[in-house]
C-alpha cells in the first residue's frame, strides 16, 4: 500500500475484522496516516499535548475495533465521523478525570473514598482491565523504555524531570526516546487482536 493511499471505509472494516494481522494491520496503518492528524488537531487545541493525542489515539483505536468486531455492529456514518466521535469523548473523559483529580484537596480522599450504592462502577472496572492488558504490553518493552513510561504515565514527570533521573542530556532527548517508545509499544498492541472488550 502506498503511504498516499487511503483506504474506504469498507476496506478498514474488513481488515480489523479479517482475523489476519497483514489486513489488520494494513486497516490499522490505513487509519493512523488518515485520522491521527485529526485526533492531534483536536486533542492539543483542548488543552492537551502530542503524547495525549497519541494516547488518546490509540484508546480511540481499541474502542473502534472492539466495537467493529461486534456481530450487530452498523456503522450509520463514515469511520471517520464515528472514530472522531469516540476520541473525542475519550478525550472528554481524560480531561474530566483530571479536573477531578486537581479538585481533590483532602490528600486522604484517594485512599478513604466510598462508593454511593447507586453508583455502577463496571466502567471503572472496565478501566482497570484495559489498563492492565496495557501495562503487560509496557513490560515486554526494554528496561529503558519501561522506565521511561512509568515515569511519565504513572509518576506524572515531564520530559526534563524524566532525563534527569534517565541521565539523560536533555528533555529533547527525553521526548525523542518517549516518542520511540510509544511506537515499539504501539506495533505490541497492534500484533494482538485480543484487546480487551
Amino acid at each position: 500500500m502506498e503511504n498516499n493511499t487511503t483506504l474506504k471505509d469498507e476496506e478498514i472494516l474488513a481488515g480489523l475484522c479479517s482475523g489476519k494481522k497483514q489486513e489488520e494491520d494494513r486497516a490499522l496503518m490505513g487509519m493512523y496516516q488518515a485520522y491521527f492528524g485529526m485526533i492531534q488537531s483536536h486533542v492539543v487545541k483542548n488543552n492537551g499535548s502530542p503524547e495525549d493525542a497519541e494516547d488518546i489515539f490509540w484508546t480511540g483505536i481499541e474502542a473502534f475495533w472492539n466495537k467493529a468486531r461486534q456481530d450487530d455492529f452498523s456503522l450509520s456514518s463514515t469511520v471517520k465521523t464515528y472514530f472522531y466521535s469516540i476520541c473525542k469523548y475519550k478525550w472528554l473523559e481524560e480531561l474530566r478525570r483530571r479536573k477531578r483529580k486537581d479538585d481533590k484537596h483532602n490528600p486522604l480522599d484517594s485512599d478513604h473514598q466510598e462508593i454511593p450504592a447507586d453508583v455502577d462502577i463496571s466502567g471503572e472496572i472496565l478501566q482497570e482491565e484495559k489498563y492492565e492488558w496495557l501495562w503487560k504490553k509496557i513490560r515486554m518493552l526494554n528496561e529503558t523504555c519501561i522506565k521511561l513510561l512509568t515515569h511519565f504515565y504513572v509518576q506524572g514527570d515531564s520530559m526534563k524531570q524524566i532525563a534527569e533521573t534517565l541521565g539523560m542530556s536533555n528533555s529533547n532527548s527525553a521526548k525523542s526516546a518517549a516518542s520511540k517508545c510509544r511506537k515499539q509499544l504501539a506495533v505490541l498492541i497492534m500484533e494482538d487482536p485480543n484487546f480487551p472488550v
